[in-house]
């Protein structure tokens, strides 16, 4: 909602991949978490178990935007959205409703992708595999992904090939809660970010938060209760919700800002007008810095810098 108040069309996708505690699909088909098997934990075993929920996931953010683009195409006729339900057997997928609120995006401007660990690892695979090809032989144009957000990636379900080749030419925005530097699988993380553009500047870490800080549940259970089972860390009850999204949003805007000549009010626009935004934060990290530690409603004790190297 905090990133939605900014004017951006926010989807949230349930992934019906298995990998959640529950999902239901067009259909009504439940869908329960899959456990992985008894063995021991290794990179060797999670890749060969979350690679093919890592290729659904890429192919359920594929379709979303696809009918994203889709809808804003023809708002006028609609022609467009007929030809996709005549691609589909079940029409019921298309809701009106949906199709309306989309028809008044404007999705020329992109589309900025925000993921949460294996969320964050899925928001990778699709930035890499969407990306621009020249060597590419098909005719289908790729969406314009115009950033990435990444909090707390789960890059130990990547495979090296995809750490190594990183995010290119795409801004990235990294956040780190305390205890996901501190974990055994954080080279790979490392890996990843130094492997893409300009992802040192980006880069930022919550101090006292866990790994859930930034997760639903720590939001809408009980504030005792999220600390107890440790959903929450030391921070004080949605105030890094709040950060995270804030600094997320001017992520997204300062992307648009960058990559065209977007100005409009919102974040990073103290008058309200979007008179001068363009000059004023010419960079992601000059917006950052404003947002962190300047603006009154923020404390700079909630992010910090974090390096790469």
């Amino acid at each position: 909602r905090n990133i939605a108040s900014h004017g951006y069309l926010v989807i949230a996708l349930e992934h019906e991949d298995g990998s959640g505690c529950y999902a239901q699909t067009q259909d009504g088909t439940q869908i329960y978490y899959t456990r992985p098997d008894d063995t021991p934990y290794s990179r060797e075993k999670v890749l060969k178990f979350r690679g093919p929920m890592l290729d659904h996931r890429v192919g359920e953010v594929t379709r979303a935007m696809d009918y994203i683009f889709a809808c804003e195409k023809d708002s006028s006729n609609h022609a467009t959205n007929t030809r996709m339900k005549g691609e589909h057997d079940n029409a019921s997928l298309f809701d009106p409703l949906l199709e309306q609120v989309l028809s008044m995006a404007d999705t020329n401007v992109g589309i900025s992708l925000i993921g949460h660990s294996f969320g964050a690892a899925t928001m990778a695979l699709v930035t890499q595999r969407l990306a621009p090809s020249s060597s590419s032989s098909s005719s289908k144009a790729s969406p314009n992904i115009t950033s990435v957000a990444f909090l707390d990636p789960w890059a130990f379900s990547l495979p090296d090939e995809v750490l190594s080749k990183g995010i290119q030419q795409t801004p990235v925005l990294s956040i780190f809660s305390e205890s996901w530097t501190k974990s055994p699988e954080l080279s790979h993380v490392l890996h990843l970010l130094q492997s893409s553009d300009n992802a040192q500047q980006n880069c930022f870490w919550a101090p006292s938060t866990v790994h859930a800080s930034v997760a639903d549940s720590s939001g809408w259970l009980p504030g005792f209760l999220t600390r107890r089972i440790g959903l929450r860390g030391g921070e004080k009850r949605h105030e890094i919700h709040r950060v995270v999204a804030q600094v997320c949003a001017g992520h997204v805007h300062t992307s648009l800002v960058s990559s065209s000549s977007i100005s409009s009010p919102g974040l990073n626009d103290e008058n309200g007008d979007g008179r001068g935004m363009k000059k004023k934060y010419s960079s992601l990290s000059s917006l950052l810095h404003h947002v962190i530690f300047r603006r009154k409603t923020l404390s700079k004790d909630l992010l910090q810098p974090y390096s790469l190297k």
